[in-house]
Formats: C-alpha cells, structure tokens, sequence
C-alpha cells in the first residue's frame, strides 16, 4: 500500500517541477551604454561652393558598427573610417557648400552593433567669399566658381596656357580702358542659374553714363588657341566684348549676352565659330554690328537675338557661315554676306530694321553660287523700314518668288510677341519675344539645308549646332533683366 501511494506521487512531483520551471522569470537582457560621438568642430562657416572638414570620434561600448552623415543644403561624405567593430572609432566628414548663401545643418549619426544610435548636428553659414584682387600680368589656372574677381590691371593669358573661369563668378576690370587678352585659351563656363559676368567697377547710373567707364573687352590674338563663353554676360566695352583672331581656334559662344559696347558686340576673324541662343543688346556706336564675321571663317550662327544693333545684327564678310533662326529687332540692318562670302540665310525674323537681308551689288557681291536667302519674315510699324525690306544696293528683291518670304505692307505680318522692345537703349530692357500660337512665323521656315558643323568638339566636350525650326526666328523668351 505504502509502495502504491509512492508511485502515484512520482508523476504529480514531477509536473509540480515541470510547473514550477515553466513560470520561472526570463534571464533579463542587458544591453551596453549608448554610444558616444563627439566632433572637433560646433558649427562652420563657409564660402558658397566651398568645401571643409572635420574629425569625428565615436565611443562604443556595444561596438561600432557604422556612421551616416547628411546635409539639408550642399553634400556630406565620409572618410578615414577607423574602429570598425571596436569600442572607438573616427572618422573624416568632408562638406561641401550649396552655390547659394545661407545656413544649412550637417546631422551626423553613429549606431553601434546593438543597433543604438546617437546623433549631433552642426549648424553651417554659407557666406560670399571676399573679392579677390588680380594685379596687371600674366593669368592662368582657375577662377571660382561664385567670386568676384577684381582685375586692377591689364591682363594677357599666355601662349598655351589656360583660364578656366568657372559658374557664378563676376570679373570686375577696375579701372579705365583695361584690356583683357589672350594669347593661350578662354573658357568662361557659366550656367544658366550661375552665369558668369564681366563688367566695370562703376556701373552707370542712368542711359547717359553708359560709356563713361569702359574696358576693351576680352581680345584674342593670332596665338590664341580656344575661346569658349557659355552664359556669360558682357558689359560696357568700348570695341568687341569678344574679338577671336586665331586661323586654328575655335570660338564657341552659346547663351550669353552682350549689352552696351561701343564696337561690334562681337567680332570673329578666321577660324571655325558656333555662335547660338545670345542676346545682343544696343551694340554699336555708329554702324558697328552685333556680330561681325571675316576673313575666311567657318560656321553657323542660329537662335541669337539682336536688339537695337548700329549696324546689322549679323554681317559675314568673305566667310562660309549658315546664319539661320535670328530675329533683329530696331537695328539699323539685319543680315548681310558680302565679298566673296557664302551660306544659308534662312528662318530669320526682321522686326523694325532699316534694311533687310542683303547680298550687296558687285564689287561686294558674295559667291551667289553658294549662297541662299528666303523664309523671312518681315514686320515695320512704319513707311521707311517698309521700303527698306529689299535694299536697292542688293541683288535679293520682292519679286523673286523663290525666297518664300513673308512680307507685306506697313503693320503686317505682327510676329505677335508677348512684348516687343523698343530701339531705345535701356539700362533694364523689358521685354518677351515669346510669340503667340497663331503668329504668321509658325511653320512657314525650312529645315532643307545642311550646317556646316553638326557639332563643334573643343577640349572633351562636343558643341553642337542646333537643327534649324520652322518657326521663323528665335522664339525663346529673351531676359527681361540682364544688367
């Protein structure tokens, strides 16, 4: 009996064990101190563009295991990452400004192997760098990007030798009738947000000091190699604001605008060009043109705007250029090939012009056997620039059915821009040659012609001439502001 009991005791002992091991409490986790992370620096300061470092270091009871860094303006990278999987560690934070002043916070984060984390943040003012002064001399190397560069002398680039200047910088030539030369290469590279700018020290208050304070303009010599403007903006220059004079060169000038000089606007002598989307504004002191071209030059000059030009907007002497895609606006001519030239005149838009395009009467006459006009369009408010569609010194006339022109009387033919400028210079022009979508200048251009460059390669990188539109003229809306 005693023997039985015991052996029914046996099962309920052993659930009462099992019972009692099953509702003991779980071994609690215990989990290492939070990192730490410390940096030798509390906040930055640094100039738009710009680029700076800092050290961080990081205690990890847990382990380190990585580091993340971030920036709500400009970028953030990390380098010189020691410590991994040890309980410290550093690292190198290099931050690199947004182009635009202002403040911005780094926020910087370590997280150990039990994944914690810990983070800091560090304030940054982003500042205008200081004017830099150039003394007269040699000039070389790079310029900015987004400085002002104080040119207080007169300044040549050597034979085979370069000057990078790069987005958002001003060069300012203090002083009277500086000049600016090149004997080696030019590239002012700006863009559309950050373009480049060349001026005076003392810019003029009204229309009546505009040649008050002049320089001479970036001047190419016969030694220069490349000259390379992409939105870059010229002002108050008393020739070219551009003058190109190497046979084996290249000039390329996309987006830029050249306003008040008392020359040419621009002036191209030999060598191949591309010349497409500028605006030239008020070039000129009697007859000079916006662009002048000669001497053997190659290329295509497409989409530029000139307003307000002394002489023609774009003239070609005894050169191979396709001038198509232009509008001229209150300039005393419009489009001219003379001695010997050649090219396509097509798709342009004369608006107010005291003549029209012209290929002159011998002895000036171009090579008519190479060189073709038509699909113009053009408008005069009044009598005299009516007259003058089809210059009397010229060879291209009204009746000559072939050239496709659109053409007509006093007010008509309206290219319906949204705003038309007047041929008064203006320190703020204020206009938008955008044109409505029934204007008689949609669809009536031709594309049936060959440039003489699809594309134009200087250094690694490729230019490329743009396919002609059916839409006579440039169409693109043109700055309202540009001093």
């Amino acid at each position: 009996m005693n023997r039985f009991r015991t052996l029914l005791s046996f099962p309920a002992t052993v659930m009462i064990a099992l019972f009692i091991t099953h509702c003991s409490p779980e071994k609690e986790i215990v989990l290492p101190d939070l990192p730490s992370l410390t940096t030798d620096v509390s906040s930055l300061t640094v100039t738009r563009g710009g680029k700076t470092t800092f050290e961080v270091t990081i205690a990890a009871p847990g382990k380190f295991k990585e580091l993340d860094a971030t920036a709500d303006k400009g970028t953030v990278t990390l380098s010189n990452i020691v410590g991994v999987g040890t309980e410290s560690a550093t690292a190198t934070v290099t931050y690199t400004a947004p182009a635009d002043a202002g403040t911005a916070t780094i926020h910087v984060k370590a997280i150990d192997k039990s994944s914690q984390a810990v983070g800091k943040d560090i304030a940054v003012a982003v500042t205008q760098a200081p004017p830099i002064d150039v003394e007269a001399g040699d000039i070389e190397g790079e310029w900015g990007p987004y400085v002002t560069m104080n040119v207080k002398g007169n300044v040549t680039i050597p034979e085979g030798k370069t000057l990078v200047i790069h987005e958002g910088t001003t060069v300012v030539m203090n002083g009277e009738m500086l000049s600016f030369n090149v004997d080696g290469n030019f590239y002012s590279l700006g863009s559309e947000k950050y373009p480049n700018k060349f001026t005076v020290a003392t810019e003029p208050a009204t229309e009546t000091d505009i040649y008050n304070h002049v320089w001479t303009g970036i001047t190419g010599s016969q030694t220069a190699g490349d000259m390379v403007a992409l939105y870059s903006n010229f002002f108050y220059t008393e020739g070219a604001a551009l003058d190109f004079n190497s046979a084996t060169g290249k000039f390329i000038m996309q987006h830029d605008t050249v306003q008040f000089t008392e020359g040419h606007g621009v002036h191209i002598n030999q060598g191949d060009l591309l010349v497409t989307y500028n605006t030239f504004l008020y070039n000129g002191d009697i007859d000079d043109d916006g662009l002048r071209i000669e001497n053997g030059a190659t290329g295509d000059v497409a989409f530029n705007v000139f307003i307000g030009s002394k002489g023609n907007g774009a003239y070609s002497i005894g050169s191979n250029v396709n001038i198509y895609n232009n509008t001229a606006i209150e300039c005393g001519g419009s489009f001219t090939v003379s001695d010997g030239g050649s090219g396509f005149v097509y798709n342009n838009m004369i608006v107010n012009c005291k003549s029209g395009v012209l290929f002159p009467n011998a002895p000036d006459n171009p090579d008519l056997t190479k060189t073709k006009a038509g699909y113009s369009l053009y408008f005069a408010d009044n009598d005299d620039d009516v007259a003058g569609f089809y210059p009397a010194n010229g060879s291209i006339t009204k009746e000559d059915a072939t050239l496709h022109d659109i053409v007509g009387e006093k007010d008509a033919n309206d290219p319906k821009f949204v705003k038309r400028p007047t041929g008064v210079a203006t320190l703020k022009p204020d206009y938008d040659l955008t044109i409505a979508a029934d204007s008689p200048a949609v669809g009536k251009g031709t594309t049936n012609f060959v440039k003489n460059f699809e594309n134009q390669t200087v250094g690694d990188v490729a230019y490329t001439a743009p396919a002609a539109s059916t839409t006579i003229g440039a169409t693109a809306k043109a700055p309202a502001t540009t001093q």
